[in-house]
């Protein structure tokens, strides 16, 4: 296990509890943040500015890390403005080491444009994630 893989998964216990299982060979790494746009933004906002990030993430070596945005349509906990940032990568440490360089000075225009359309981001959780395919 990778140094950023132990990281995230510190993070992940600090953010809520974790349950670690054995996860099989296919299996890829998400995490989920709870967040809200600010009064003013607007997710195509947030969506340009993810990427932005992410052009710039994937030109210093994190290419195999993706973001997708989960807009509930109904759930008893939301209000206006909530969304959820759902991060997926190949393995733990991929995500481990895309929060290593979310943090750094590399990436910083890009952190603040985030926390300038978001606030809340809590609920913090990471998954691994197996695909379902049906055979060709």
């Amino acid at each position: 296990m990778t140094h950023s893989a132990i990281k995230t998964i510190i993070a992940a216990s600090l953010a809520g509890g974790i349950c670690m299982t054995a996860s099989p060979a296919n299996a890829s790494a998400v995490e989920f943040f709870k967040c809200t746009l600010e009064e003013n933004a607007t997710m195509s906002q947030l969506v340009a500015a993810t990427k932005a990030m992410l052009k710039d993430a994937h030109a210093n070596d994190h290419a195999g890390v993706g973001v997708y945005y989960l807009n509930p349509l109904y759930s008893s906990d939301i209000s206006r403005g909530v969304f959820y940032w759902v991060g997926v990568a190949e393995d733990a440490g991929a995500i481990g080491a895309f929060n290593d360089y979310w943090e750094s000075d590399a990436n910083k225009k890009h952190r603040d444009k985030f926390v300038e359309l978001s606030s809340g981001c809590e609920s913090s959780s990471l998954h691994y994630g197996t695909e379902v395919k049906l055979d060709d």
